[in-house]
C-alpha cells in the first residue's frame, strides 16, 4: 500500500487533513483521497469527511465513486446532516436534514458497474478471451445523539458520520473453438475505504462551547482469486475441463486515524 499525508496547522478555527493511498498494481487496484476539514464560529460547528476513488480494472483507469457527508451543530443542540454521493462523476444522492436531539441519517446503498479492459489467455489447447468489470457500491451512515451534561447542566452533542465504499472486480470469459465452452470464476476485492467523523459539542456554562473530533478510516486492499475455466467436448469420454488462475491477490483490512483534536470554539 503506497500512502501520502497531508496535514493543515490545527487553529482556534480550522482543522483539516488529507491521506492518499494506493492498493494492488498497474492490473487491478485502486486509489483514494480521504480528507477531513471543519470550521467554527462562537455557537456553531460544522465537519465535513469525504472519500474519492479510482479504480485499475485490468489496466483501464474508472472513476468510481466520491462521497462526502456533513454535521453541523449549533447551541444547544440544533444540528444538520447534509452531504452527497456520486458514482462515476454522477451524483446518485443528496440529503440536508434538519433536527433537534437524536437522529439517524444513514442513506440506502447505490449500485454502478463498468467495464474494464480484456486480455487473453491460453488455457489448454484454446484460447481463452477474459474481459473485466467492475462493481461498485457506496452509502452514507449517519447517527447524532444528545445526553445531558451533569457537570455543564446543558446539553451534549454526539454525531458519526460518512461514507463507506466498496468496488470488486469479476469478469466473463469466451472462446472460439467450436464446441468449446468457458467460464470465470471468483472475483477480486479491488478497493474499499470507510471514513467515519465523530465529533461532540459540548456547550460550557461561560464561554464557547468545547468540540472534540476525530476521523477514522478502515481500509481495504486488493484481495481475491479469478480463475478461467475451459470445458471440451472429449467424444466418447465425456468432457474435459481445464482450469487456470488469471489473477491472484493477497490483501487484507488496515485502518488508521486521519485526525483527532479538541478545541474551544
Amino acid at each position: 500500500m503506497v500512502i501520502a499525508v497531508s496535514l493543515a496547522a490545527t487553529s482556534a478555527q480550522a482543522a483539516s487533513a488529507s491521506r492518499t493511498f494506493s492498493v494492488g498494481d498497474s492490473r487491478f487496484g485502486g486509489t483514494a483521497t480521504l480528507k477531513f476539514n471543519d470550521s467554527a464560529t462562537s455557537n456553531k460547528y460544522t465537519a465535513t469527511v469525504s472519500a474519492q476513488a479510482d479504480g485499475r480494472v485490468l489496466y483501464a483507469t474508472l472513476p468510481l465513486a466520491s462521497g462526502d457527508a456533513s454535521l453541523e451543530i449549533r447551541e444547544p443542540s440544533n444540528c444538520r446532516a447534509f452531504g452527497s454521493l456520486k458514482l462515476r462523476g454522477n451524483t446518485v444522492a443528496t440529503w440536508n436534514r434538519s433536527f433537534i436531539g437524536s437522529a439517524g441519517f444513514t442513506t440506502a446503498p447505490f449500485v454502478d458497474k463498468q467495464i474494464g479492459g480484456q486480455t487473453q489467455f491460453g488455457i489448454g489447447p484454446v484460447t481463452l478471451t477474459f474481459r473485466a468489470e467492475a462493481r461498485t457500491q457506496i452509502y452514507a451512515k449517519g447517527s447524532a445523539s444528545v445526553s445531558f451534561s451533569p457537570i455543564t447542566q446543558r446539553p451534549v452533542v454526539r454525531g458519526s458520520f460518512g461514507p463507506v465504499m466498496d468496488t470488486t472486480a469479476s469478469g466473463s470469459g469466451s472462446v472460439s473453438a467450436g464446441g468449446a465452452s468457458a467460464s470465470v470464476e471468483g472475483n477480486l476485492r479491488l478497493i474499499g475505504d470507510s471514513l467515519t467523523g465523530d465529533v461532540t459539542f459540548a456547550p460550557q456554562r461561560k464561554g464557547h462551547p468545547i468540540v472534540s473530533y476525530a476521523a477514522t478510516a478502515t481500509t481495504q486492499s486488493t484481495d481475491g482469486t479469478i480463475q478461467g475455466v475451459v470445458r471440451i467436448p472429449v467424444p466418447f469420454f465425456g468432457t474435459q475441463t481445464y482450469r487456470q488462475t488469471l489473477y491472484e491477490y493477497h490483501g487484507g483490512p488496515s485502518s488508521f486515524t486521519l485526525i483527532s483534536g479538541s478545541r474551544q470554539l
